[in-house]
């Protein structure tokens, strides 16, 4: 802070109160963005966490995708019984073509992912739940469909994302003292923390 300000306000000025107000807002944002960034950077579990997270998500979308499929040849069965002759046509045609084309082809996949997400080794199922409350609370950066597979992991924009997304975790959980009445949700709060190693005891 300058001479200047210091004199200014020793004068008992109600500008020179004002711009000291703005000018020391302005310094405690400098400093919070400054150390925001050295612990996205500096701290490996916050640095790393967010890569893990969109992947443990993407397994998972993987894994659903195949059940929802899977639940609707089940439902066919229903329609079919339940029907008419015309409509119970049009469902056969659908569930023929789930059975022998596209349940099968997506089978190995399926299971690939499955394993991986319930692997508790790689760590995968501990991130669905934090994922699902930043989520809730529209705290998850956005990421296009090219940057949701494994491919698109190593691309640049995907690492400018990861380094948003965990600066966008220290801004609402770590750093927000309302992060514990924000994040109710499934007890929100302290699985994000507890994952970023800021507190211990999985929830």
């Amino acid at each position: 802070m300058s001479q200047a300000i210091i004199q200014e306000l020793r004068s008992g000025d109600d500008a020179s109160l004002a711009k000291f107000q703005e000018n020391m807002q302005d310094y405690i944002t400098m400093v919070y963005e400054q150390a925001k960034r050295s612990l996205c950077v500096e701290y490996d579990v916050l640095r790393d966490y967010p890569s893990k997270m969109f992947e443990g998500n993407d397994i998972l979308q993987e894994v659903l995708a195949y059940s929802k499929l899977d639940n609707e040849y089940r439902n066919t069965m229903t329609a079919i019984k339940n029907g008419s002759v015309k409509e119970t046509r049009k469902v056969k045609d659908r569930q023929k073509k789930l059975i022998e084309e596209i349940l099968p082809g997506l089978k190995p996949a399926h299971d690939e992912a499955k394993a991986r997400l319930q692997n508790k080794r790689n760590g995968f199922s501990y991130t669905v739940r934090p994922y699902a409350i930043l989520n809730k609370n529209r705290w998850i950066v956005e990421r296009s469909d090219d940057l949701c597979h494994p491919s698109g992991y190593e691309k640049r924009q995907f690492r400018a994302i990861c380094q948003l997304q965990a600066m966008l975790m220290v801004d609402h959980v770590i750093a927000d003292p309302e992060a514990k009445e924000t994040l109710t949700y499934n007890q929100g709060y302290r699985a994000v923390m507890v994952e970023l190693k800021f507190t211990k005891n999985r929830v």
